[in-house]
């Protein structure tokens, strides 16, 4: 992919990005303020043009078609094979996810989110073992340079480092539904929107009227608190810098297939 289309690209999934995160931050009027001014190394009338694009793109109806790719398997080891399949699980999951947040509701939106910040934690776990693979040897030096912005993202693991201080505890709330051990840092902030919902009259769901299936009822009342506490660890710079990170795990893995296909 040229360096003009990922640089596009780029814009359009930051501006979406940060959408979905003052929905869970941002009332109303506030949202557009909040957009252009996340970061100043975006002037406003560039973030107004890839918002126009991002428009423009949403009204074409967007088809994955089916088709082949080689495969690099067949040249791996089993362990740089894994390490590939991983890869492109990751990149596969970020982007379905991405796709479905601009058609669900606002909770489900919130959920799509999430998940894909969950999956940044996981691949941050493969970043350093991937200079130990053998596949090293074919990496362009456009693989190269994008293994060392991922390092830079995703790494160090301490307390308040991206990966350790945020997104694993919002992994934890994401997929660990035991609240009382998803994060025990976060314990004031479970149990301050606990009291919350404590002092509801009445709690928040969703149902089909007339219908008698199992899955009726959906429990929005604990879908908002899980948003809530998602809420509570992002801020807009924190929003910046793990949009660069998940573009940077989607670039690595498309660039390290190119090399392995060539």
């Amino acid at each position: 992919m040229s360096k003009i289309c990922m640089a596009t690209l780029f814009g359009v999934w930051v501006i979406s990005w940060v959408f979905v995160w003052c929905e869970l931050t941002t009332p109303g009027s506030e949202l557009m303020m909040l957009v252009l001014g996340f970061t100043g190394t975006i002037a406003i009338a560039k973030v107004q043009k890839l918002t126009e694009k991002l428009e423009a793109a949403e009204k074409q109806k967007k088809i994955y078609e089916s088709g082949f790719a080689k495969n690099v398997f067949q040249q791996l080891d089993t362990e740089c094979s894994l390490c590939v399949l991983g890869l492109c699980l990751a990149s596969h999951d970020i982007v379905l996810h991405h796709s479905l947040i601009d058609k669900s509701e606002a909770g489900e939106k919130n959920y799509h989110f999430a998940a894909s910040l969950s999956i940044l934690r996981e691949i941050a776990k493969m970043v350093e073992p991937i200079e130990k693979l053998a596949f090293t040897t074919r990496f362009s030096q456009e693989t190269k340079d994008l293994l060392q912005d991922l390092k830079r993202d995703l790494q160090p693991f301490q307390d308040n480092s991206l990966i350790y201080g945020t997104l694993k505890p919002i992994r934890n709330f994401t997929f660990h539904y035991d609240f009382t051990k998803a994060d025990k840092k976060g314990t004031l902030k479970t149990s301050s929107l606990l009291a919350e919902i404590k002092k509801e009259h009445e709690l928040k769901v969703r149902a089909i009227s007339g219908d008698n299936s199992i899955f009726r009822y959906r429990y929005t009342f604990a879908d908002a608190f899980r948003s809530k506490l998602i809420e509570s660890y992002l801020t807009k710079d924190l929003v910046d810098k793990i949009t660069v990170a998940v573009m940077n795990v989607i670039a690595f893995t498309d660039s390290l297939l190119a090399d392995l296909s060539g």
